[in-house]
């Protein structure tokens, strides 16, 4: 990738999560509060580390396609099928290898340490995107290129993969109130935004879910679907991260090699007290509803 591709697909995503944002002002899921403030320079410096960690490696992973398409290497070389059937293979294989990658940062401590940086975010919007350390960068990027090298998926599919994988996640982590019946509905087979905000909340049963990035139908067969609707009383956040540090770039950089009181979500925290969560104001979803308040056990919040 060149650096004017870089300039271009920057331009991209910032039009994509500006226009995001405005939705986001007309169609809040959640009234913004305290635990939305102060973390725009923490998210944005992770999304910039992102976005050039993604142009490095990016390019290593076309160029690694381009590679096999011309020497014609790859399990499905032989097969002589047509590009938009191998787009649509690339689309369906590299979703189910992201989540694969995303499952298995749950699931391995010394991975999840990297991973806390995204869900340790107290608050949901576009800003959180591409809120990740460059440490899960690397190895979601390895779940990408190995089936790329090993089927020999072509440039396009990869492409076209990764710019719908950065489109979604950006509707994903959008603070925007779907009305539920659609949001339900399309949940059957995409993964919907209230379906990635059940995977944002601290409670375990619900962290260790919907692992998902383009298709819901992994998460529903391999069954850690759990369902949009329980989006509405969420609780963003990690218990084992310092509300300070969750807002600091410098903090969540280090994050990783901090050892928390549980070094896996699937952990209780046995030694934190009861936390009481605002969520800074009322649910737009439910007018006239008093703002939500929620008080959980440290036994059921890892």
């Amino acid at each position: 990738m060149t650096l004017q591709e870089l300039v271009t697909n920057v331009g991209l995503i910032a039009a994509a999560m500006s226009l995001v944002s405005l939705v986001e002002l007309a169609v809040p899921l959640f009234a913004r509060g305290a635990a939305s403030e102060g973390r725009a320079a923490a998210n944005f410096g992770l999304t910039g580390l992102t976005l050039v960690l993604n142009w490095a490696i990016g390019g290593a992973a076309a160029a690694l396609a381009l590679f096999l398409s011309i020497r014609g290497g790859g399990v499905l070389a032989p097969l002589g099928l047509s590009l938009p059937v191998l787009v649509a293979i690339s689309v369906v294989t590299l979703d189910l290898s992201t989540y694969l990658a995303h499952r298995s940062m749950h699931l391995v401590p010394l991975l999840w340490r990297a991973h806390r940086v995204h869900h340790s975010d107290p608050f949901l919007d576009v800003s959180s995107t591409l809120r990740q350390h460059p440490l899960e960068g690397l190895w979601r990027f390895l779940w990408i290129i190995v089936p790329t090298w090993m089927l020999g998926l072509p440039l396009t599919g990869v492409v076209v993969y990764r710019l719908l994988s950065v489109i979604q996640a950006v509707f994903e982590h959008a603070n925007i109130r779907l009305w539920r019946p659609l949001d339900r509905t399309l949940s059957l087979v995409w993964v919907t935004p209230n379906m990635h905000k059940v995977h944002h909340s601290r409670a375990r049963k619900q962290t260790d879910s919907n692992y998902g990035n383009l298709f819901a139908c992994f998460d529903r067969g391999l069954r850690t679907f759990r369902s949009a609707d329980e989006a509405y009383d969420v609780v963003y956040g990690l218990d084992d991260v310092d509300p300070r540090r969750a807002k600091s770039f410098a903090g969540l950089m280090a994050l990783p090699f901090v050892r928390a009181s549980s070094d896996s979500p699937s952990h209780a925290l046995a030694s934190s007290k009861n936390t009481r969560i605002s969520r800074g104001a009322a649910k737009t979803s439910a007018p006239g509803e008093s703002a939500s308040m929620r008080t959980r056990s440290a036994g059921t919040s890892a």
